[in-house]
């Protein structure tokens, strides 16, 4: 029993930490300092912090680090 306490404290602790940083990204988008786009090149979501239109992503720019096992495997280039 002990188990399951345990465990609903987690996840009950989980979801407030998950609500909590929801509401300040909520905050920061309505003042204007963040906002979420979609990569031109791999339509990926990603927050942003700049108001110019990005070119690439994380996920575009840093392919080997982010997933390499799809790079070996498909044998794509990276820039």
């Amino acid at each position: 029993m002990v188990i399951v306490e345990i465990g609903g404290g987690i996840l009950v602790v989980a979801a407030a930490v998950a609500a909590t940083l929801m509401l300040w990204v909520g905050v920061m988008g309505a003042l204007g300092a963040t906002r979420f786009e979609r990569c031109a090149r791999c339509r990926h979501l990603e927050l942003s912090s700049s108001m110019g239109p990005e070119r690439e992503c994380p996920h575009c720019r840093h392919l080997r680090l982010l997933h390499h096992m799809v790079v070996i495997h498909k044998g794509r280039t990276v820039h």
